[in-house]
C-alpha cells in the first residue's frame, strides 16, 4: 500500500534504586548554578486526573510545589510537583528556594524516591505564565517530562510534569 506511516518511537526507561530530582542531577556538574524561583507552595486537593498516579483518593490533600529552575541564570524548567501530604505532613513550611524536593524528602520525612516512570515529548508553552516565566516565544518547542516517582515498595510518593526550555542530557 501506498502513502506514509508513522511508527510509534515511543521509549521506556526504568529508574530503579535511587532516583535523583532535577537539583542532584544539575549538581553532579560541579560549576553549574543551579537556583530556583518558587511561583506556589501549598497544601491542595489532588487533582481528579493526578489522584490515581498517585494511588490516592480523589479528596485527598497534596503539596503542590510549582517552580521555575534556572541554569547559569537562565529560566530552564518550570515545574509543578504533587507530593501526597500523608508521606510529608508541615512540607508546606519548608522554603523551597534552592532546594531539593527529593533530599527534602529523605533529610525530614525518610521518604527515599527509588522508582520512577518517567515520559517525555514535545509540547508548546501550556499557560501565559509559561511563556513569561521561561522567558520565551508562544510557539517556541519545548520539551515536556512527567514522572511518577515510587519508593522501594512501589508506594507512589510524587507526580511531577515540567516543562524543559533548552538542551537537557541523561547520562545514565
Amino acid at each position: 500500500s501506498k502513502g506514509t506511516f508513522v511508527k510509534d518511537s515511543t521509549v521506556n526507561l526504568s529508574y530503579e534504586n535511587k532516583v535523583t530530582g532535577f537539583s542532584a542531577t544539575t549538581r553532579l556538574h560541579e560549576r553549574t548554578e543551579l537556583t530556583s524561583k518558587v511561583l506556589e507552595h501549598k497544601i491542595v486537593v489532588v487533582p481528579p486526573a493526578i489522584a490515581p498516579k498517585l494511588g490516592i483518593p480523589e479528596e485527598s490533600r497534596v503539596f503542590y510545589l510549582k517552580r521555575v529552575r534556572s541554569v547559569e541564570g537562565k529560566p530552564s524548567v518550570y515545574t509543578e510537583d504533587w507530593v501526597r501530604y500523608d508521606l510529608c505532613e508541615g512540607i508546606e513550611n519548608v522554603d523551597f528556594i534552592n532546594k531539593s524536593l527529593h533530599r527534602i524528602l529523605e533529610d525530614l520525612y525518610g521518604v527515599i524516591p527509588a522508582k520512577a516512570v518517567r515520559t517525555f515529548d514535545c509540547c508548546l508553552a501550556q499557560s501565559e505564565e509559561q511563556i513569561v516565566e521561561l522567558k520565551i516565544k508562544k510557539n517556541q518547542p519545548l520539551l515536556r517530562f512527567t514522572s511518577i516517582v515510587s519508593d522501594a515498595d512501589d508506594t507512589p510518593i510524587e507526580f511531577c510534569e515540567a516543562v524543559i526550555n533548552g538542551k537537557y542530557t541523561v547520562n545514565e
